[in-house]
């Protein structure tokens, strides 16, 4: 088990979900800006604990072999007592989602060549992902036409 949290100040947190959280923080050393994902539950890697436990070390596993230009760079894990600390790269330009918001409120439609370079980069990265692994993760997709 690792402290580290006197390496990093929390500036705020961009994103929750089930499992825990994710916040924005400031690498003290260098002034660095990046991602701080709190995952909170048993994660002693040495430990015999629950699916969950796995799965989220399987996931940093995956995480750790990723190299794309198009993909958030993972930089870091630990366990901190009970919870699981993954440190990846910050996108500072924020989310499409936020994007899209400001491109709406500001009544400014994206333009044709930002929309293809953005769906260029998603195809590119969706390609390697699944060159990554040998057998590509589990998914359904549905096409309607």
């Amino acid at each position: 088990m690792v402290d580290r949290s006197d390496e990093f100040l929390k500036i705020r947190t961009v994103g929750k979900g089930t499992a825990g959280r994710a916040d924005l923080v400031t690498k003290k050393s260098d002034n660095s800006n990046w991602v701080l994902k709190i995952v909170e539950g048993e994660f002693q890697p040495e430990s015999e604990t629950k699916k969950l436990n796995q799965a989220s070390w399987e996931e940093v596993s995956i995480l750790a072999k990723i190299q794309h230009q198009n993909i958030i760079r993972y930089e870091d894990s630990w366990s901190q007592g009970t919870t699981l600390m993954i440190l990846m790269e910050y996108a500072d330009g924020g989310t499409l989602e936020e994007q899209w918001k400001a491109a709406c409120k500001a009544k400014q439609p994206f333009s044709e060549e930002k929309v293809i370079k953005w769906t260029v980069q998603l195809l590119l990265a969706v390609e390697y992902c699944h060159g990554v692994h040998s057998t590509p993760p589990h998914c359904t997709v549905n096409a309607h036409y």
